[in-house]
């Protein structure tokens, strides 16, 4: 995991240093993130501290507010044509280190400074590209993209100061295949193999295995309808154990947010983060799953308006979840390839639990009590998407599921949030199936 290092002028931006300093303390924890106002004891040589700490750093964030540049010192001299200024030892350090990533944050409203203002040592600055962290109700979005950008720099590999434990681990480790090889090869040569006379069984497929039924066409209505049949079954299929968490990108919706929506999920076992409703296809695809959490209709207008990107990213092999809008009207949703309609909402105790309509490893052997209840009702138009359970008297579909180019899709009317006020929870082994169906991490 990257360790941190935050330059910043006190007499700047001491306020929102100190909320993004929180902000990333939280996610990568206070080890791994340097502040000198809090980590550098009495007594210790301040220069010789950063020094120190600017080395063992990954990245280097250089928080420039509107007064950066200009900030002077008692004397009226300004402070970066000091060359024993902090800020600027700090900066230069970072920037003559190839092996640092040095990124600029623009807070306050601030704009990069201009080459020209800055000593030549720090003009290399000017052309990093920066991250603005803007104020409430931008600041939890634009510190996602900054941990996400972060996040993707410790993936690159092990800092040069670990380095050198891990080649000595991995030398051994080489050695050791290495000894356990030549004995199995010196025993081998000593005892006679004996003539298989075993047969060879093939292993199963992990395509999934579908049975012809009867075949009715679904009626998508939102009225009273003939008990629906589908046109296929499919079997539950063998997945591999995934190697790393699920990562999931929960779209927020600043008018209408279940803050136990990302909770639960984590409680679960998956990675999951808030991004902002203006997120597009280069912050979706550092997700296995993009997750529009209900009530997302009241920001439909900015959602739709990225339509295409989110179709790109299922099409490319990203996941979709999308739960009820919550919406008081009918919606169309242009951001799923094929055709779905939102009608009222509607809770109904009469139409909970579901009726299972299709065998589908998301459901195998569930209760009912797991599965979605009543929400806004979903009414498919397109037979691109596979109803796989139902509301038991109006048979109107209560969770659905596509495949869109490698990717697919998920759409639920009901909730993970456990708010009082979304009325049928789904249950936790539900949640934990159609997430890893929807990830397709482990498709062949």
């Amino acid at each position: 995991m990257a360790r941190i290092f935050i330059s910043y002028r006190r007499q700047d931006s001491p306020s929102m240093t100190g909320r993004i300093y929180d902000k990333l303390e939280t996610i990568f924890g206070s080890e791994r993130v340097f502040r000198d106002i809090d980590d550098i004891g009495a007594g210790q040589d301040f220069r010789a501290k950063i020094a120190q700490e600017v080395d063992r750093s990954d990245v280097l964030l250089v928080i420039i507010g509107q007064k950066w540049e200009n900030i002077a010192d008692h004397q009226g001299n300004r402070r970066l044509d000091n060359p024993d200024d902090f800020v600027r030892l700090e900066v230069e350090e970072g920037l003559k280190n190839s092996k640092k990533v040095v990124i600029p944050v623009l807070v306050e409203n601030a704009s990069m400074p201009k080459p020209e203002a800055l000593p030549k040592s720090m003009r290399e600055l000017c052309y990093r590209n920066a991250i603005s962290v803007r104020q409430d109700p931008d600041f939890h979005p634009d510190m996602q993209k900054l941990i996400d950008a972060i996040r993707k720099i410790a993936k690159t590999g092990i800092p040069l100061y670990k380095k050198k434990s891990a080649m000595i681990g991995a030398a051994l480790l080489i050695i050791g295949i290495i000894a356990i090889f030549a004995a199995t090869l010196l025993a081998s040569q000593a005892t006679p193999i004996p003539e298989a006379t075993s047969t060879i069984v093939p292993s199963p497929s992990l395509s999934p295995i579908v049975e012809s039924s009867p075949t009715q066409t679904i009626e998508p209505t939102f009225t009273n309808t003939p008990e629906i049949v589908v046109t296929e079954t499919v079997t539950e299929t063998s997945t591999l154990p995934s190697s790393r968490p699920i990562r999931i990108g929960i779209i927020q919706i600043p008018d209408y947010i279940f803050t136990d929506i990302k909770d639960r999920l984590n409680s679960l076992g998956f990675e999951a983060e808030w991004i902002g409703a203006s997120s597009d296809y280069k912050d979706f695809i550092e997700y296995d799953i993009v997750y529009l959490p209900i009530g997302w209709a009241f920001q439909n207008q900015l959602i739709e308006s990225r339509a295409n990107q989110y179709q790109r990213f299922v099409e490319e092999g990203g996941g979709l979840v999308v739960e009820q809008p919550n919406f008081k009207t009918a919606l169309t949703p242009e951001l799923l390839p094929y055709k779905i309609v939102f009608g009222l909402m509607q809770y109904d105790s009469r139409e909970w639990p579901p009726d299972v309509r299709v065998k589908h490893e998301i459901v195998a052997n569930l209760r009912a009590s797991e599965l979605p209840g009543p929400g806004n009702r979903i009414g498919v138009k397109d037979d691109h998407w596979q109803v796989i359970t139902t509301s038991p008297q109006g048979k109107y579909p209560t969770l659905v599921v596509a495949e869109y180019g490698q990717g697919r899709i998920v759409v639920l009317a009901s909730s993970v949030s456990t708010n009082r006020e979304v009325r049928y929870q789904l249950g936790d082994h539900f949640i934990e199936r159609f997430i890893a169906w929807v990830s397709n991490i482990n498709k062949p």
